[in-house]
C-alpha cells in the first residue's frame, strides 16, 4: 500500500504515477506471480481518460468513478441545449402570412 497527501487544491491524479512505480513491484507480483488484477479504486476526482489509459497500460483495472457531465459531455449538452432553445424560440416568433 502507498500513500501520497496533497493539498485540497491540488490534483490528485499528478501524483498517481508516483504511486504507481512506488508499487510496481507488487503490481508484477499480483498479475504474474498470483494472477490477480491490481485494481486501482478512486472517487470521481480522478476520473480521466488519459489515467484510465496509464492503468491499463500498465495491467491495472481502473475502478474510478465517472464524473456526472465532464466537459466534452457539458459542451455537448449545452450546444443541445441552446439548439433547442433556438427552435422553441422560432416556433413561438410571429409568422408572416
Amino acid at each position: 500500500m502507498a500513500f501520497e497527501i496533497t493539498s485540497a487544491k491540488g490534483d490528485e491524479r499528478q501524483q498517481v504515477e508516483k504511486l504507481l512505480d512506488s508499487v510496481d513491484g507488487l503490481v508484477t507480483t499480483f498479475s504474474e506471480e498470483m494472477g490477480l488484477l491490481p485494481i486501482f479504486e478512486a472517487d470521481k476526482g480522478y476520473d480521466s481518460r488519459e489515467l484510465r489509459e496509464k492503468l491499463l497500460k500498465r495491467k491495472i483495472y481502473p475502478l474510478i468513478s465517472y464524473r456526472k457531465i465532464g466537459k466534452l459531455e457539458k459542451d455537448r449538452f449545452m450546444g443541445v441545449k441552446k439548439a433547442l432553445a433556438s427552435r422553441k424560440s422560432d416556433s413561438l416568433a410571429p409568422k408572416e402570412v
